[in-house]
């Protein structure tokens, strides 16, 4: 038993020391650019950097002159702050469910089943509107940049 724990741990370890991370560095533009760094995504628009994370924190900030995009970034920000959470509560509820056994235990992993399916799809579909606050942003910025000519 001590082997396959030692082993577990060191899988998981492994992973969390496992960060990757982008070495381009976009030029400073008014345009919006992603890089990764130990293995988070980052913002990038004029020179500076803002985490993005898990719930895609600094992209608010990042297209906050455009309306349009600030919505889109408004709505990934929300998908991703309840998506996460449901996805973790309802694995929680599986694993749960598994343990009491049973009618109510089968009940119980049923639910994390679709809370975790529903934590993942809003976390999924969170990114669309990541991507289109970027590229609303960017064409935006293009647009107004060719006007001004």
């Amino acid at each position: 038993m001590s082997r396959i724990r030692m082993s577990c741990v060191s899988l998981g370890l492994s992973l969390l020391l496992c960060n990757c991370s982008t070495s381009y560095q976009p030029r400073p533009s008014p345009r919006v650019a992603t890089v990764i760094h130990r293995g988070s995504p980052y913002f990038v628009t004029g020179g500076q950097e803002r985490r993005g994370g898990m719930a895609a924190g600094g992209l608010r900030e990042t297209v906050a002159g455009d309306p349009e995009a600030l919505a889109h970034a408004s709505i990934a920000r929300t998908q991703l702050l309840v998506g996460w959470p449901a996805y973790l509560l309802g694995l929680g509820a599986v694993v749960a469910g598994i343990a009491i056994a049973g009618p109510v235990g089968l009940a119980v992993a049923g639910t994390g089943a679709v809370s975790m399916t529903s934590g993942v799809a809003l976390a999924m579909t969170a990114q669309t509107h990541v991507t289109d606050a970027v590229n609303i942003h960017n064409d935006n910025v293009t647009r107004t940049a060719e006007v001004a000519r």
